[in-house]
């Protein structure tokens, strides 16, 4: 197998991944700036209290879910391009909207609005890369984008506190309104999207349906049979490459000794429409495969598979979705934790924030390496396993020290549960993508990034009752939890490489 295509080099020639990467910037930047400064804004400058801020975003979270899943189910059938360039406009948009918000209904009008584009937007985006890279690629895709993010959401933060130190309603509108037009700038860059290939290609008819006579007959009469043969043939080459099953730099040597395999294999009719020549070798017409009766019946398309019927799909949604409470459990109930029952200082928690921020855009590209497989992926998810439950630990016992322990003990609970962060981040892309059937990227994605966005909606409920409120014993309860989900993942994802 050939080594994976340098990131600098890709950046440079593929039109594509530096599209996305552009508008990802864009996007993570002004939500930086809007996220550190809505809450303040709603409560100190409109004067909403925190429980009805925390019931219309709720609310707004439960509608994100739903769209989620729109979002996955609209991708294989409709443009992805436009979607998302419409979608990324939309919470744009919105995000300049808040500047109007006059009341509670206002309120949860424009967060629902906001976060429905957000989450649909999100499931969308994970259908284009899915399409548009394979394997080792999407995943390293996925690790940049999660570099990016984390440092454009830094960058913004930091950007957010020129309105903090103003003070004044006007300072924090138009700090939002620019925030919301970073967001427009980003759904204009996705125009420059290929189509080619972040749509979904649909599937060809039949071979053998409306063919002029002899062409494709038994007997092979008429001129058009090795033609067919040569299609078919270069039709399984790009669904070999598609399923991430057949190294690109491979195909040109090994497709004529495969071809009669292939033939005998593969039914007529059940692949998609192949991708733009550019990443493909070209194929040639088989003698042997000319000469079979293909077409002579044409064989019955079968119907996609559906995510809410594959039982391990769902499985290994559930499984990540429990894990992914650590985002919760960071961004919730360590702050509250340092702050109301260590001895550190509250500028301790800036101080970890950071420590997260750095090694997530530090090491995510790193440490996502071997994941494009499911294998490199299993490993991964169980030291994500151990490292949160240690994480936990050290999160507790800095509750019982004095001062500078519990610094040196927070910041080395800060480290491993930032490497657990992207370590399980990592094998969760790569199962997302390799346990979905190609023709049904998009339904499995929404499904699996619902899963995410429930993540969510419960993370700060249950960080605050174990971790906050139940102290060393709920911590004990969620490592315990962590470790589970992540062995759990590991097992499922050997089991399916048994069945592969």
């Amino acid at each position: 197998m050939t080594s994976p295509v340098p990131l600098r080099r890709l950046w440079r020639t593929d039109t594509t991944l530096r599209t996305l990467l552009i508008a990802n910037a864009l996007n993570t930047l002004g939500r930086g700036v809007f996220f550190t400064l809505t809450a303040l804004y709603l409560t100190l400058i409109l004067g909403f209290d925190a429980l009805r801020v925390g019931l219309a975003l709720t609310i707004a979270g439960g509608v994100g879910v739903v769209f989620s899943l729109l979002g996955g189910h609209l991708a294989d059938r409709l443009s992805s391009r436009t979607m998302l360039v419409v979608s990324a406009a939309i919470q744009g948009l919105g995000l300049c909207a808040y500047a109007l918000i006059a009341n509670f209904w206002t309120l949860l009008l424009i967060a629902s609005i906001t976060t429905a584009a957000q989450q649909f937007g999100s499931s969308v985006r994970s259908a284009a890369i899915g399409r548009a890279f394979t394997g080792e690629d999407r995943v390293r895709i996925r690790a940049v984008m999660y570099t990016v993010t984390n440092v454009g959401i830094g960058v913004g933060t930091a950007i957010a506190a020129i309105p903090l130190a103003i003070g004044t309603g006007t300072a924090y509108r138009s700090t939002m309104v620019l925030s919301g037009l970073l967001l427009v700038a980003g759904a204009f860059s996705l125009r420059g999207l290929e189509p080619e290939r972040v749509d979904r290609r649909p599937a060809p008819a039949p071979l053998g349906e409306s063919l002029p006579d002899g062409v494709g007959s038994p007997s092979g009469e008429g001129d058009g049979s090795g033609v067919l043969a040569a299609g078919q043939q270069g039709v399984d080459v790009v669904v070999a490459v598609e399923d991430g099953t057949t190294d690109r730099s491979d195909l040109a040597t090994d497709q004529s000794a495969a071809a009669t395999d292939r033939s005998a294999e593969a039914p007529a009719g059940s692949a998609e429409a192949p991708e733009p020549a550019r990443d493909h070798a070209t194929p040639c017409a088989d003698p042997a495969a000319a000469s079979s009766p293909v077409g002579a019946a044409p064989a019955a398309r079968t119907r996609p598979r559906s995510p809410y019927r594959d039982a391990r799909y769902l499985l290994m949604t559930l499984l990540n979705g429990l894990f992914s409470i650590q985002f919760g459990l960071f961004g919730v109930a360590v702050p509250l934790w340092v702050v109301n029952h260590t001895e550190a200082p509250s500028a301790a928690v800036s101080i970890l924030l950071i420590i997260n921020t750095a090694v997530v855009a530090s090491l995510s590209v790193r440490l996502s390496r071997g994941t494009g497989e499911l294998a490199g992926a299993a490993k991964a998810m169980a030291r994500a396993g151990w490292l949160m439950a240690a994480a936990c630990a050290l999160w507790a016992w800095a509750g019982s020290l004095p001062l500078w322990v519990a610094l040196a003990v927070l910041v080395a609970a800060a480290i491993a549960h930032s490497l657990a962060e992207v370590l399980s981040s990592a094998a969760g892309w790569s199962m997302s993508y390799e346990l979905a059937p190609a023709d049904q990227m998009g339904s499995y994605q929404g499904v699996f990034g619902t899963g995410f966005a429930l993540s969510n909606m419960v993370a700060p409920v249950v960080v605050t009752v174990t971790a906050v409120n139940m102290g060393p014993l709920g911590w004990a309860i969620l490592g315990a939890g962590f470790l589970a989900s992540a062995l759990g993942l590991v097992v499922l994802i050997r089991a399916a490489m048994r069945q592969r």
